[in-house]
């Protein structure tokens, strides 16, 4: 058995331990981190730049406030996103995707076949 078939045994073993299967793929562990649909059209808000809160309420259609603010705290902290103050009193923050979360320098946006 190969060293990388080992690794992937014992992670499986050691996930399967815990009540949870190990990502197979570099897709399933984003996903995992990502997680779930309002994560993932935040994402796709974000290709095009820092957004705030309120046009990313705008933006994506559906989202409730309290849930916007969950995600993007769940985001920030997976570091996707990073969020940066441009007013101190009361505090606005401008979210954008953190230069890790870029793997290519031209990604298609979700929905599109390009």
């Amino acid at each position: 058995m190969s060293e990388q078939a080992v690794t992937r045994a014992v992670a499986g073993y050691d996930a399967a331990m815990q009540g949870e299967r190990a990502p197979e793929t570099a897709l399933e562990a984003a996903l995992e981190r990502v997680g779930e649909r309002w994560a993932l059209l935040l994402v796709d808000a974000l290709l095009e730049g820092p957004k705030r809160f309120n046009e990313l309420l705008d933006l994506v259609p559906g989202i409730a406030p309290n849930i916007l603010s969950q995600r993007l705290k769940h985001l920030e902290r997976e570091a996707i996103l990073v969020a940066r103050p441009y007013q101190r009193r009361p505090i606005r923050l401008s979210y954008e995707l953190t230069a890790a979360s870029w793997t290519t320098p031209s990604r298609p946006r979700c929905g599109t076949s390009s």
